[in-house]
């Protein structure tokens, strides 16, 4: 059997304040990944302890709530862009 080939969202990381700056800013992941598979996955890049927060924004005004799909954020707030594009924050920045 063939597998199906998941569609993927390009996500653009951008650092907010004193978080750690991504050596890799730019990553493609399937578009069914929730914020919360996301936040757990950049926790780890990042290689912050558990009582580290970390936050993400949309449009450096909300954060977007951790069962949200990365497709659904592309479609709504991407407008015009080829990618998504997150900050991330150790604080609660923006919202």
């Amino acid at each position: 059997m063939e597998q199906e080939k998941k569609n993927k969202v390009e996500i653009l990381f951008k650092a907010v304040g004193d978080a750690p700056i991504m050596k890799q800013p730019k990553w493609s992941v399937d578009e069914d990944k929730t914020i919360a598979w996301l936040a757990s996955f950049i926790r780890q890049y990042l290689k912050l302890n558990s009582t580290e927060n970390l936050f993400f924004f949309i449009n450096q005004t909300f954060a977007p709530s951790l069962d949200q799909t990365v497709s659904n954020l592309k479609e709504c707030y991407a407008v015009g862009e080829s990618r998504l594009v997150m900050h991330y924050s150790l604080v609660y920045a923006w919202g």
